[in-house]
């Protein structure tokens, strides 16, 4: 493919994972009633505010129950990834006035290292606490469609034109 090709490829596959995030971050997860899950680490409850955003269902869970809490699951981390991140950083300021010099130049790198394993473990620990609540159609739904988001995601890098390919063709 050429250049103009692939800038027309990363702009759809931006969007459509814009708009992946966006409608797995604004949904619920279905869940079966009677259902609770909870997300304990040592006695020390994980990721209480995702807990929260559950729609219980008095039947059991389909392939489109599947599909959505997959996309909704990875929308969730990611938004949950993202505010954590402030959250944190915006609390990590000290008194000290150096400390705060560094603080805002090492804060968000750190913070975004620290919460992206918190959030990777958590998004499979979420995976498979929701997989064991459905039937296996409902599991291969749900596998497919929470790795859409990174599929894409790699895609995405694989096919980007890059100011270095270009350099280095000139060379």
């Amino acid at each position: 493919m050429n250049d103009i090709q692939n800038k027309v490829w990363c702009t759809l596959i931006t969007s459509l994972i814009l708009g992946l995030v966006v409608y797995g971050g604004v949904t619920n997860i279905f869940i079966p009633s009677g259902t609770s899950l909870e997300i304990k680490v040592f006695s020390f409850k994980f990721a209480e505010d995702i807990t929260s955003m559950f729609t219980s269902i008095d039947n059991d869970l389909t392939v489109l129950h599947g599909i959505q809490n997959g996309l909704a699951l990875t929308g969730k981390i990611i938004w949950s990834g993202l505010k954590s991140v402030w959250l944190d950083y915006i609390q990590g300021f000290q008194e000290d006035l150096m400390l705060k010099m560094v603080w805002l130049i090492l804060g968000i790198p750190l913070e975004i290292i620290k919460n992206f394993f918190i959030f990777f473990i958590l998004f499979f620990i979420m995976i498979f606490k929701l997989f064991v609540l459905g039937g296996n159609n409902y599991q291969i739904a749900l596998a497919v469609s929470a790795l859409i988001l990174p599929i894409l995601a790699v895609t995405l890098y694989t096919i980007h034109p890059s100011k270095s390919k270009d350099i280095r063709q000139e060379w």
